[in-house]
């Protein structure tokens, strides 16, 4: 497939929204990288880009990229995360995406687990929730994530 326009410089909150995301594309679960591609596609998608302009931004030297400084480069599995920036960043739905303490978040799924047997689905959700609650301090949740935690709660 060949890109019908010339890629363009993405934009700095593409760029973070993005940088947020392909951290994720490591994770041992197929489904979370899976679903990491598919948000990458919709950020893109909702700000009129598209994967050629996200390959630009990749290959592209910084010094001849958008007049954006390029983000800081995170390190690949770091040993203790910068805390998150915010308790809740505006999604572009509207909704509000969240940072949540990686300690509480075990806590509540050994609760939830405790109480519940779930679906192999949300089993899988839940053990990529721990494996992130396990390696960084804070995980972040987009309103969806959020939703479906709240909802498995609620059942156990």
């Amino acid at each position: 497939m060949k890109s019908t326009t010339a890629a363009r410089p993405l934009p700095p909150e593409v760029r973070e929204r993005i940088g947020k995301l392909v951290p994720r594309l490591a994770s041992e679960f197929e489904g979370e990288r899976i679903a990491t591609v598919a948000a990458i596609d919709r950020v893109l998608k909702a700000a009129g880009f598209d994967w050629f302009d996200f390959t630009h931004a990749i290959v592209t030297p910084a010094s001849s990229a958008a007049a954006s400084p390029p983000p800081q480069q995170p390190r690949r599995r770091p040993s203790q995360p910068a805390p998150p920036q915010s308790k809740a960043s505006r999604s572009q739905a509207g909704g509000a995406d969240m940072n949540i303490d990686a300690t509480a978040l075990r806590t509540t799924i050994g609760t939830m687990r405790g109480r519940q047997r779930f679906d192999a689905k949300s089993e899988e959700f839940l053990d990529g929730m721990l494996w992130r609650a396990k390696n960084y301090s804070a995980v972040y949740l987009t309103r969806k994530q959020w939703k479906w935690l709240r909802d498995l709660a609620a059942q156990a």
